[in-house]
């Protein structure tokens, strides 16, 4: 990975997960665990699904489909916790 590379791919990852995880808040009001803690779960299924794709992919995938791999790993990380920690505290 080349430090031109990282730098040109790292906002992208970020500013997917940071999509998705105030989309899953908007969707998603009267559960869930909270704004910051989904901000961190968007986070890291984001650069998770980004590593995938770069340790899959040739290195060479441009900046919107960078953004799209990062929305993709970010929307089944905070699906998957969604779905495996049901017992998150309704706000009232």
């Amino acid at each position: 990975m080349t430090t031109e590379y990282i730098a040109q791919m790292a906002p992208m990852l970020v500013m997917a997960g940071l999509v998705v995880a105030w989309l899953a808040q908007l969707t998603s009001a009267t559960r869930g665990w909270g704004f910051l803690p989904d901000v961190a779960t968007g986070l890291i299924g984001s650069v998770a699904g980004g590593l995938l794709a770069w340790a899959v992919m040739s290195p060479g995938a441009g900046m919107l489909r960078m953004f799209a791999i990062g929305v993709g790993g970010a929307v089944v990380v905070v699906v998957a916790q969604r779905g495996l920690w049901r017992l998150a505290p309704i706000r009232s």
